[in-house]
């Protein structure tokens, strides 16, 4: 037995979040109202497992439900924003336009050269980098002719938006200025720092500057957490009882990640047990979910480089040792520096930019997720 889930569509277990998708839903409302040539931006960001995606795709299901507006809904990873066809491909689709799209796409377009003049390009379907900076924006206003996009709206999500590379940052901007006819929304999903790498970009340029809305998501909670339980286990036919609910929330500290780890769990214990109407049984569901809690930290961490992942346990060391699970930067920055291998200053910042460590609006580190700084001091103590 395997939890139904999809990063495209919303789990059967989505819980809460009620206030984020009304804030979502009025931003799309005011673009629509006003038919805005300029295209809007919301950027939602957290701690991995705060549930970000599984938001988005419930946002995209209820654009897609919507009767008012033909709204469409568009997922993309960062990759698709590398080169300007596969995206512009990917709104066609998107549009029920994909044949239009081709249509321009295959056609010689007029676009900016790298002198500052303009010269024909033939756009082909491959896996070429972008060539000129203008060739997204002028397949777009070549495709304007054909009506492809007249009357309806579109809502591009952008998952792990930290890492869009400079091409892809550009075909953002691009849409950011609005598709004339066709009102466009961003939502970026990304990490807690998304904010400061769209503003200030790799590539040196004005990025994007002006979300119209920020939403930061933390735990669910106890409710919501357990409310979340009970939704799982009833879409894969196996209610349970108030106690396994509310065990199973408590141990997944109301993050939609680890409630997801604990389903499994239990969907594992079943099998095992038949139910989880005894002590063991449960006691079995808690356990493998607490193991692929642990799995999914481990996984996180390896994402650091070597030197950097024990130099997070001097961060969580220096934590131990302020009795906090708070450090100032400069405080973690030379917990870092006392870690045995690490002879610069990288460590914090690949932490932040993979997720491991957060930073806060007062600019104060933490591991995030209060069960991610357990386990660090678990790690401690076997050291």
């Amino acid at each position: 037995m395997k939890l139904p889930i999809s990063k495209r569509e919303p789990p059967p277990h989505f819980a809460g979040r009620q206030s984020e998708l009304a804030a979502l839903n009025r931003l799309l409302d005011d673009m629509l109202r006003l038919r805005s040539s300029e295209g809007g931006l919301a950027l939602v960001t957290g701690v991995p497992g705060a549930g970000k995606t599984q938001l988005g795709g419930k946002f995209v299901q209820q654009v897609r439900q919507r009767q008012d507006v033909d709204a469409r809904g568009l997922f993309v990873e960062p990759e698709l924003l590398a080169g300007p066809l596969d995206l512009f491909k990917a709104m066609g689709e998107a549009l029920d336009s994909a044949d239009a799209f081709r249509a321009v796409a295959e056609i010689d377009t007029r676009t900016v050269s790298r002198s500052g003049g303009f010269g024909p390009v033939k756009a082909s379907f491959t896996q070429e980098p972008v060539r000129h900076t203008g060739e997204f924006a002028a397949l777009l206003r070549a495709s304007r002719a054909t009506g492809a996009w007249e009357g309806k709206a579109l809502v591009l999500l952008v998952d792990e938006v930290q890492g869009v590379q400079p091409a892809g940052m550009m075909a953002l901007r691009v849409l950011h200025q609005g598709l004339h006819g066709c009102p466009v929304l961003l939502v970026g999903i990304g990490l807690q720092h998304t904010p400061r790498v769209l503003a200030n970009p790799a590539d040196g340029s004005a990025g994007i500057s002006r979300p119209g809305m920020k939403l930061r998501l933390g735990s669910l909670s106890r409710a919501e957490a357990c409310e979340a339980i009970a939704l799982g286990m009833d879409a894969m036919e196996r209610p349970i009882d108030e106690r396994c609910v509310v065990a199973l929330a408590e141990a997944s500290f109301g993050f939609p990640q680890h409630i997801h780890d604990y389903l499994e769990g239990a969907c594992e214990a079943i099998e095992k047990h038949g139910a989880l109407d005894s002590d063991a049984a449960l006691a079995a569901a808690l356990e493998i979910g607490h193991q692929k809690r642990i799995d999914y930290y481990n996984d996180r961490l390896g994402t650091l480089a070597p030197r950097h992942r024990t130099a997070m346990l001097g961060v969580a060391a220096a934590m131990r040792d302020s009795r906090s699970e708070k450090l100032a930067w400069l405080d973690a920055a030379a917990a870092t520096e006392k870690t045995e291998g690490v002879q610069d200053d990288d460590a914090i910042d690949d932490a932040v930019h993979h997720g491991v460590l957060t930073e806060d609006e007062e600019g104060d580190l933490s591991f995030g997720i209060p069960s991610f700084h357990s386990h660090m001091q678990r790690q401690l103590e076997r050291l």
